[in-house]
């Protein structure tokens, strides 16, 4: 069972999804919404607006109503790019990039823990690299050493995402060097100061983190043999080589020391650019039968350099090994749609939902609001 009764293996046929009400445009929100298990049965959720950290709990996850107007507390981090948010542990984690100063092209990175009843942050933010010594003089050393992870200075930052490990840990994904991927594993051990466990670096080859990378499956709770973390994430291979125009999936190992991809691969085809996957997999046993991907997509037609935003799809592959992409789906039909976020839920008497959280601008330049889906799952023989 997952953490809300869920069923994670599958009781047979194959899943249907029909929207609950109607999109809401979420007041006080701008950027990287992300809806996040609570632990305690039910939804959190995470923004960046003015550049400050926000976070509020959703009274009924299941009503997209629920999501209008969320009471929103801030959690006192300012000069914030983006985040990522999961829950693992007892707690809630964000791992959060600073803004860039002029000049610069890589940034701070900094972990925050968060009780999961009062929604305060835990003692202080944790300093994971610091690639201009911004933070030298009047804050705590980074972890990441600069005398010792010399190579790892530039660190991107931006699009990093978390993944929860066993036995008490949380990986950090990141890329350094330009794109190559950077796995940064950290002990949080209860009650106890948050230390570097592992390091692990990739060669560019690898994959490209380039746009939105996420975690899937975790790790703690994975059975089956062999044992695989799966992460999506964007590649440049687009028409235009300087933007994001793939979603690939890639399989890892538990020390993410070999990779190998199950067949999911969104590739730009000279009619769209994709970017930005979250993905839900749906299984049966110990082979997984259905996976869901959503994802930004552009019409290259249409698009100009630079653009940042276009349609929210949902694209179903069903198979084993080798997937086959089935139904396509518009989530958000217009140009506007970004950075969408993903959560499966199940409400208290067991019924499952999928709760979608994206950005919109009306036009390229706006400012950005979010808007928010629900979504009833149910299996169909």
């Amino acid at each position: 069972m997952s953490s809300f009764g869920l069923p994670i293996v599958s009781t047979g046929g194959s899943p249907e999804l029909k929207q609950v009400g109607s999109d809401q445009t979420v007041a006080g929100a701008n950027e990287w919404m992300i809806p996040v298990d609570d632990g305690q049965g039910g939804v959190v959720v995470s923004c960046v607006a003015g550049f400050e950290i926000w976070i509020a709990r959703i009274a009924d996850p299941t009503s997209p109503a629920a999501f209008a107007a969320p009471r929103w507390a801030s959690l006192g981090i300012v000069d914030v790019s983006d985040i990522a948010h999961i829950y693992a542990h007892g707690y809630h984690w964000i791992v959060y990039a600073d803004i860039p100063a002029s000049g610069e092209d890589n940034t701070a990175i900094w972990l925050i823990q968060i009780d999961r009843s009062s929604l305060t942050v835990v003692g202080s933010p944790v300093l994971i690299n610091d690639p201009y010594q911004r933070h030298l003089s009047t804050g705590p050393a980074p972890l990441l050493d600069p005398a010792v992870y010399t190579e790892f200075e530039k660190i991107v930052g931006n699009d990093s995402c978390l993944v929860k490990g066993s036995p008490k840990y949380i990986t950090i994904v990141t890329g350094y060097g330009g794109r190559k991927p950077l796995f940064i594993s950290v002990a949080v051990p209860r009650g106890g100061p948050v230390t570097l466990r592992s390091v692990v670096a990739k060669g560019a080859d690898t994959f490209d983190v380039g746009g939105s990378a996420k975690w899937d499956l975790d790790p703690g709770a994975v059975t089956a043999s062999p044992f695989r973390v799966r992460l999506v994430t964007s590649s440049m291979l687009a028409v235009n080589d300087d933007f994001e125009g793939a979603v690939n999936v890639v399989d890892f190992d538990p020390t993410f020391a070999t990779s190998s991809g199950p067949g999911i691969s969104l590739a730009a085809l000279g009619t769209y650019n994709y970017a930005m996957g979250t993905l839900e997999h749906f299984n049966r046993g110990s082979i997984v039968d259905y996976q869901l991907l959503t994802c930004r997509r552009q019409n290259v037609n249409s698009w100009f350099a630079g653009a940042d935003e276009g349609q929210i799809v949902r694209h179903w592959f069903t198979g084993a090994i080798s997937y086959t992409q089935g139904i396509v789906e518009e989530v958000e039909s217009g140009q506007g749609g970004n950075r969408p976020h993903t959560l499966r839920y199940a409400s208290q008497d067991g019924v499952g939902y999928l709760i979608t959280c994206w950005s919109f601008k009306e036009q390229s330049g706006d400012s950005a609001s979010q808007k928010v889906r629900v979504d009833r799952l149910r299996w169909v023989r």
